[in-house]
């Protein structure tokens, strides 16, 4: 009876992780769509990525937050019209597809996906890291300057830095890595991409 009653917690625990809610959000009036990166920070991503060259990688990303560090995979992959990611646990199943062109945003979460891995913010931050710097001044509002560097960028408002990224940096085993800080929302991502 006892093995009879793991092998159905397994399956129940499996059927779970496949179960998926969609969402797709709302378009503002410029048919874009904000969010929000800071506090009274709104990011607004265009209408469809436009990005001016094909990307295709996949990523281990290290997030922390609230005294807590999590692990995932991402698979990236876009261009002008198309821009896709795939967020899996490590070694574990997929948690969140996001789709977004022109013909809007989409979002496919597994119920094991954490609440704060969503849509937009992923775009957002992936955004802030990898859009040309003009693209990301665009999308930022009129109080909120972007000021870039060789190897950082940095989103000020008022002369205090809300987002940092530093790229080319180097962990203890000599891996490349992208940081970002978000020090409006106290969380960090370490990006290292294969």
């Amino acid at each position: 009876m006892p093995r009879r009653l793991a092998c159905a917690a397994c399956l129940s625990f499996a059927l779970l992780g496949a179960c998926t809610t969609i969402f797709q959000p709302e378009r503002g009036p410029d048919h874009g769509y904000s969010v929000s990166i800071a506090d009274s920070v709104e990011l607004r991503l265009p209408e469809r990525p436009g990005l001016t060259s094909r990307v295709d990688i996949v990523q281990t990303l290290i997030g922390t937050h609230a005294g807590e560090t999590h692990a995932f995979q991402a698979l990236v992959s876009g261009d002008a019209d198309e821009f896709n990611v795939i967020i899996l646990a490590i070694a574990g199943p997929r948690l969140v597809d996001i789709s977004w062109s022109d013909a809007g945003v989409r979002q496919e979460r597994s119920l094991l996906a954490p609440d704060q891995l969503d849509a937009l913010n992923i775009l957002a931050d992936i955004f802030l890291v990898r859009w040309p710097a003009e693209a990301v001044q665009t999308a930022l509002p009129e109080d909120a300057t972007l000021v870039a560097g060789i190897d950082s960028r940095r989103i000020q408002r008022n002369g205090d830095t809300l987002i940092s990224v530093s790229y080319n940096l180097e962990d203890e085993k000599g891996r490349r890595y992208t940081r970002l800080v978000n020090t409006s929302r106290q969380y960090s991502l370490s990006i290292y991409t294969d």
